[in-house]
Order: C-alpha cells, then structure tokens, then sequence
C-alpha cells in the first residue's frame, strides 16, 4: 500500500486517531465513544480561551496537524498559487501546528455549528 494512502493509527491519551497523511483524520475518544472526522482544508479549532479559535487544515502528519488561521486562509491560498511574490507584499499567515493529542483534546467532538452560535453568544459579553 502506498504510504500516502495508508491508515494510520495512533493513541494519544484517550484518544484514538486515525489519519490518512495529507487527507484526512478521525479522531474517537475511547471514553466515552465521541468522535469527529476531518478532511484536508476543514474547518477545526486549535485554541481557545473565551472563544475557539478555528483554521483551516493545510497539513496532516503521523505526529500533526497544521492548521492557518480562518481569517488567513485566502492569503494562504494565494502564497500556494505564488500570486505573492515580493517579501515586502505578505506579512505570512498565522500557521498553528499541533501535536496528535493536542488536536484531539480539542477536537474529537467538534461541531462546527455549535462552535460558531457559543461563539456569537459569548462574544455579546466580552
């Protein structure tokens, strides 16, 4: 089997990820059975503090998951594309690259609708 297109399977804590390198992952907690899947490019929190933080997913690893901030992810877009050019035209995207546990801490039941109401709400208060 190619190594591009080989399940991988890895435990972290109490966590079980599986990932596809450079497509996909699918994180379980072996608790209590939740569990979420993500492809390249989806949408996944990668901080929080009073609100979550969310990014895109540019790159899966056996050991991360590198994911650009929402709000940079065209500009990152465009980098790819090299329709930036001159050093001085691009200040770089905000790129967060996490650790296996860290991400499924963070993410294995992740809900992207819930993430953004929680998120509108607490905003109205700080």
């Amino acid at each position: 089997m190619a190594k591009e297109t080989q399940t991988i399977t890895r435990l972290c804590r109490n966590y079980k990820v599986e990932l596809i390198r450079h497509k996909s992952i699918k994180v379980t907690n072996t608790e209590n059975g939740k569990s979420a899947s993500f492809n390249m490019f989806d949408l996944a929190e990668y901080d929080s503090y009073n609100l979550s933080y969310l990014g895109h997913i540019i790159g899966i690893t056996e050991k991360t998951v590198t994911i650009v901030e929402e709000h940079c992810y065209n500009k990152w877009k465009a980098i790819q594309a090299g329709e930036y050019t001159k050093k001085n035209e691009w200040d770089g995207p905000a790129i967060h690259r996490l650790k296996l546990d860290s991400f499924a801490w963070r993410n294995y039941d992740f809900n992207l609708e819930k993430t953004r109401k929680d998120n509108h709400e607490t905003s109205m208060y700080i």
